[in-house]
């Protein structure tokens, strides 16, 4: 959600370049590419020559590439390009099986649409269901189904997802249903945050990053940002050849805590994004102490600061911050530049004024380098400054509690809950404290719920009426499923540890299925902490999951067999 003066807790890299924000917190530099495709869709077009054939083999070559943290691999998500409701599923399993948090971090997503007009390809992750119009014969070939040219439905499907994004991959004018010729919509606007300023080369066959992409898309940039979209910027390799990583060294650069699958999706989920002609160039770009993606509102003119670091001592040759009014129709133009190699600059802003900012580095061999913007709204005060709200589970309830920084004009606080993420019920109101210092507010729901899910936000109401909703949170609801499973090896050869967290109460039952879903072996042993398990020879190697039951602890998780 972008809303309730949306205070990013941001880090950067403490093995790289460090940031720290006004809580302490560091975000680090990360380098990859969430737009290419395997032999599921139209990819992997060299497959009769090369060892990769599958999304899975196609993520171990991406590891190997340089300067490359993370890959997204995005189908086309119809038949027209060769996707099966099949291959969508073993794509997820497979990715699954290929993530190496702390290593390399592999994501598993869509590119949905046709070329226009009318049309436009988006890329969506979080989705983990095929979402389509057609059929192979009589057969859906879809999970969940989405007319063919309905960007409103696609949008409004991602935003009630948990988790869900979307970035527009090579973004043509009258794209998605002329999103960037008409007025903001706000449903739109929480699916959508990222656009792509350049995009492929999608077919080349170069593995030696001698093939930069020479596409540009940055007037659609500015195009979603006059309307008042929230995006940040991102580059797209859309590879359709075995080169993951390594046709060329333009990367989209996540600013994210950790190397962990979790933190890169939030980090795009909050517009923590660059688009770089540069494989590890750092560009740190602040307003006010805050990083790229954040709104912010506040009571002081906007400080920008701009600071590179290039590992190869490459220099840049330009810096550029533009500027425009969100929600204006009009094209943002340049605020302020510099030839030093950095930037500082204080705007003087009106109070209810509200800008978008963004910087451009050009380096001297051409490599340019854009930033998602960081949105300022100047206020007279500001009335609540929420620094965390956060739901945890506990035994037997769900712990909700919520810091301000500082609080003025604020009346109360209500709690709120959900079971859908969408539809949500007040369950706890607490008056504000009104305080310069910070305030630290917490509720127990110990109310008994079935779903297995439960979403929160908290609403602040202000003494003259005015209502500000927090992001929402989420918390899975099953007690069980806390006791988590860890299995070495992986990939296993015939030989398997399972080792629990907790020692589950009833005899485990494991049940293995192929890729295919068709039950290979079954097995059940007691109830112990670790488990050795010996499948059987004749069980060839491949993607397998094995779902684990005992009582109502359900697991499954995924493995690859050498």
């Amino acid at each position: 959600m972008k809303q309730f003066d949306r205070i990013a807790l941001l880090f950067l890299s403490p093995f790289l370049l460090c940031c720290f924000t006004a809580t302490g917190q560091v975000l680090n530099f990360y380098y990859g590419n969430l737009h290419a495709h395997s032999i599921y869709s139209d990819g992997n077009k060299d497959s009769a020559t090369s060892h990769a054939s599958i999304p899975y083999h196609d993520y171990q070559f991406a590891k190997t590439a340089q300067h490359f943290n993370f890959l997204g691999i995005s189908e086309h998500n119809h038949n027209g390009a060769d996707m099966v409701r099949g291959s969508y599923a073993k794509g997820l399993q497979q990715a699954d099986s290929a993530n190496q948090d702390g290593i390399f971090v592999t994501m598993y997503g869509m590119e949905w649409g046709v070329i226009g007009p009318p049309g436009g390809h988006t890329l969506v992750y979080g989705v983990n269901q095929l979402i389509g119009w057609d059929s192979i014969g009589s057969t859906p070939n879809y999970d969940i189904y989405n007319a063919k040219l309905d960007y409103a439905g696609l949008f409004t499907k991602i935003a009630r997802t948990p988790g869900a994004f979307a970035c527009f991959a090579h973004p043509a004018t009258t794209d998605y249903s002329d999103l960037f010729t008409n007025p903001v919509n706000a449903t739109f606007d929480s699916a959508i945050v990222g656009s792509a300023i350049r995009s492929g080369p999608a077919f080349s066959i170069d593995t030696t990053y001698n093939d930069p992409s020479t596409t540009s898309y940055e007037a659609r940039y500015k195009d979603a940002l006059k309307r008042g979209y929230h995006l940040g910027a991102t580059l797209d390799h859309d590879n359709h050849y075995t080169t993951f990583g390594k046709a060329t060294a333009c990367r989209t650069v996540v600013l994210a805590p950790s190397l962990s699958r979790a933190d890169i999706m939030d980090g795009i989920r909050k517009m923590r994004t660059q688009a770089s002609d540069d494989w590890n160039v750092r560009v740190t770009f602040t307003i006010n102490g805050k990083p790229l993606g954040t709104i912010l509102s506040d009571t002081v003119n906007p400080q920008i600061s701009v600071t590179i670091s290039d590992p190869d001592l490459e220099v840049a040759s330009n810096i550029v911050i533009t500027y425009g009014i969100p929600g204006s129709g009009v094209n943002p133009t340049t605020l302020t530049s510099s030839t030093t190699g950095s930037l500082t600059y204080t705007h003087s802003i009106a109070t209810g004024a509200s800008y978008y900012y963004y910087a451009v580095v050009t380096q001297t061999d051409g490599d340019k380098i854009f930033t998602a913007p960081i949105w300022v709204n100047k206020v007279s005060a500001l009335p609540v400054k929420l620094i965390e709200f956060k739901a945890t589970k506990k035994k037997n309830a769900i712990g909700c509690s919520w810091k301000t920084a500082t609080e003025w004009n604020a009346d109360y606080f209500e709690l709120e809950r959900s079971t859908n993420g969408q539809d949500f019920y007040a369950i706890n109101k607490q008056k504000a404290t009104n305080t310069t210092s910070v305030a630290e507010y917490e509720w127990l729901d110990e109310t008994k719920m079935v779903s297995s899910l439960v979403y929160y936000r908290l609403k602040q109401v202000d003494f003259d009426g005015v209502v500000h909703y927090s992001n929402i949170v989420f918390v899975r609801n099953d007690i069980k499923a806390a006791n988590s499973v860890t299995i070495v090896p992986n990939p296993f050869e015939n030989e398997l540890t399972f080792s629990f967290d907790e020692t589950p109460e009833q005899s485990i039952q494991y049940t293995f299925y192929n890729s295919l879903g068709e039950q290979v072996y079954e097995l059940t042993s007691p109830a112990t902490d670790e488990s050795v398990i010996t499948l059987p020879k004749h069980i060839a190697t491949g993607l397998y999951t094995v779902n684990i039951q005992s009582g109502e602890l359900h697991i499954a998780k995924h493995l690859v067999k050498q």
